[in-house]
């Protein structure tokens, strides 16, 4: 997995408290949608390659500007969010507890996804259990990469118009990249059924994605998209 990438979303994932330095200055509905393909199980059924899309509808009033050791985040706390899971004919739509499901990106290495928040009930940047599960997106051939130079070479480089893509979920967007869906996030471990269990209103769903790389680095092998339109 990209070091840039755990660098970025383990401030929120190891509870460090970020200061909020920011938030949204005017308020429109904003709906925030991923898609990939998993394995996993929601209630008693158990499904493999399945269709999984995530949907998260908030307000850009309440997107949080977050900083902690030069790592920049944009952070989501507030919404609702639901899952649809489908499989030929077989299609499951499930709502998720309230204030469970979190939206956030990192506008200093890359990075976008859907997280959970712990057991506290504090819907708060250092009570983020992991940022990549149910869904992160990144590292690895996508749009979400930043343009990072290393001692003057130029790594993950994209083109003018990727590199402008808005990076705040207050605006429109759409990113791409790498599907990672690890509940022990930085910890890499996204490819055996995990044992969160995240609950909706059709039962507890577990989520995960067994395509890795048969050699080399330990990083997912299936895509991911991510997108955030704004009601104007």
């Amino acid at each position: 997995m990209s070091r840039r990438f755990v660098s970025a979303f383990s401030a929120a994932c190891l509870g460090v408290a970020l200061i909020a330095i920011a938030t949204g200055a005017w308020a429109a509905p904003v709906t925030y949608t991923g898609y990939t393909l998993a394995n996993g199980q929601i209630g008693s059924w158990a499904f493999t390659n399945a269709e999984v899309t995530i949907t998260f509808h908030g307000d850009t009033s309440t997107v949080e500007q977050n900083s902690s050791s030069g790592v920049n985040l944009s952070f989501q706390p507030t919404g609702t969010a639901s899952v649809r899971i489908a499989k030929g004919e077989h299609v499951v739509h499930a709502n998720f507890q309230q204030n469970l499901i979190l939206v956030s990106i990192d506008q200093s290495n890359g990075g976008v996804g859907f997280g959970y928040f712990d057991s506290s009930g504090l819907t708060t940047p250092d009570h983020v259990a992991s940022p990549t599960y149910p869904l992160g997106i990144c590292c690895g051939g996508g749009s979400v990469d930043i343009n990072i130079n290393f001692s003057g070479l130029n790594f993950m480089s994209l083109s003018y118009e990727l590199n402008s893509e808005p990076m705040d979920l207050g605006s429109n967007s759409a990113y791409s990249g790498r599907a990672y869906i690890c509940p022990t996030f930085p910890a890499v471990d996204c490819f055996t059924p995990p044992t969160v269990a995240l609950p909706t209103d059709q039962g507890d769903l577990y989520l995960y994605a067994p395509y890795v790389a048969v050699v080399g680095t330990n990083r997912p092998q299936n895509a991911g998209f991510f997108t955030a339109v704004v009601e104007q």
